[in-house]
């Protein structure tokens, strides 16, 4: 477990829980992630392996990623048809600048559930990925729910709106986008509160 409660911590990627468990909980400071230092492209890594679990808690502070990186992975590094790692970002407050692109797969879960700020290029849910916003902030120039670019052997994704929450995407939104390796279209939003504006 790693806990940043202030100050700045620099790094060229950053992994939480790589082949095993990991656990980063931030209350306050500074996570700047500027560039990758091995061949892996993502500059924050939730849960990445079949075996892998990993937790980030961002309850204050903010995470700033490069755009020039690919940005944020919540359970990846699997095989087409075999799951990666599962991985859980709890947000309740701070403000996560995820970069170019934020993809979560392999039964892993985004909850924004509280005052917190989420911006990302572009949002990709897959592979049973899970988005749940309660609260906050999350804008992005295109949300893709159920896009099966890296299926991992599982189908559908869904984001879920559930309270007073406001999604913003200034491009498109696609749901169901692209069929995975069976010819199946899979994606689910359900919108039961807050503001979804496209």
């Amino acid at each position: 477990t790693y806990r940043l409660e202030g100050g700045a911590l620099n790094a060229g990627e950053v992994f939480v829980g790589y082949f095993g468990d990991g656990h980063l909980i931030q209350t306050d400071g500074n996570l700047t992630i500027a560039g990758a230092t091995s061949g892996y492209t993502f500059g924050l890594s939730i849960a990445t392996g079949g075996s892998a679990t990993g937790t980030y808690e961002l309850q204050g502070g903010q995470i700033l990623i490069s755009i020039m990186l690919q940005g944020e992975y919540i359970g990846g590094l699997g095989s087409p048809y075999a799951p990666g790692g599962c991985g859980l970002f709890i947000q309740t407050g701070g403000s996560n600048f995820a970069g170019s692109s934020l993809w979560i797969e392999s039964n892993s879960l985004y909850k924004l559930i509280g005052p917190g700020i989420l911006q990302a290029t572009v949002e990709y849910l897959d592979g049973n990925g899970t988005f749940l916003q309660t609260d906050g902030n999350n804008t992005t120039s295109s949300l893709v729910v159920g896009s099966s670019w890296i299926s991992n052997g599982m189908t559908g994704a869904t984001y879920q709106l559930t309270g007073p929450g406001r999604l913003v995407v200034t491009g498109n939104e696609y749901i169901a986008y692209i069929a995975d390796f069976e010819g199946n279209f899979t994606g689910l939003f359900v919108h039961s509160d807050g503001n979804n504006s496209i």
